[in-house]
């Protein structure tokens, strides 16, 4: 990895997305640039993918390679779906077959707490039709997606609060699950 050792893999080697179809392993590529990295997470049952990929530029925060949530399409091309408002980072978690597709954002708010680890919020987002929307969360700072059916609905986990927890030294972290513009709180089973 050129960017070593400030890489995503502590083995800091290049990484790429693959498909297996019939037998055959495909690399599916990265954004245009030299030696960047990609990884695939989720592929809908119409055979859309989805994941992430670097884009050749370094985060000024965090000093790290900059990642793009991705969705490839059926022709082979890789679309980059961008990050929320000032941010430089973002991921694509899942997708249904509507090719709505769900993941997190870094924004550029600063934030002790960031679920991803960088220094802004963690923002959980949905991508359709070319736009990003930006979810909301239950409270707290942050919020993150990882999972959409083919209704819309998403679910995620999202901070309650800004106050850390007197037990995990971080705020209450609750499940969500967001649908017609809402994002509910699912509770949890007494925990934090």
């Amino acid at each position: 990895d050129p960017y070593a050792p400030n890489c995503q893999d502590p083995p800091c080697l290049v990484q790429h997305a693959l498909e297996w179809r019939n037998g055959v392993v495909i690399d599916m590529g990265t954004l245009p640039g030299v030696n960047l990295s990609s990884g695939a997470s989720w592929v809908s049952s119409s055979g859309t993918i989805v994941g992430t990929s670097e884009n050749g530029l370094i985060d000024p925060l965090t000093g790290m390679p900059e990642n793009r949530a991705v969705l490839w399409r059926k022709d082979g091309q890789i679309v980059d779906l961008g990050t929320l408002e000032g941010g430089n980072s973002s991921f694509a978690a899942a997708v249904n077959n509507r090719r709505q597709v769900t993941g997190w954002s870094l924004n550029a708010v600063p934030d002790t707490f960031s679920f991803v680890g960088g220094t802004t919020q963690t923002r959980a987002f949905v991508w359709q039709q070319g736009a990003m929307q930006d979810l909301g969360t239950l409270g707290g700072p942050d919020a993150l997606s990882q999972g959409i059916n083919e209704r819309g609905q998403i679910v995620g986990i999202s901070y309650t609060n800004s106050t850390p927890n007197p037990t995990t030294g971080i705020p209450t972290i609750d499940p969500f699950l967001w649908e017609n513009g809402a994002m509910v709180d699912l509770g949890t089973l007494g925990g934090t």
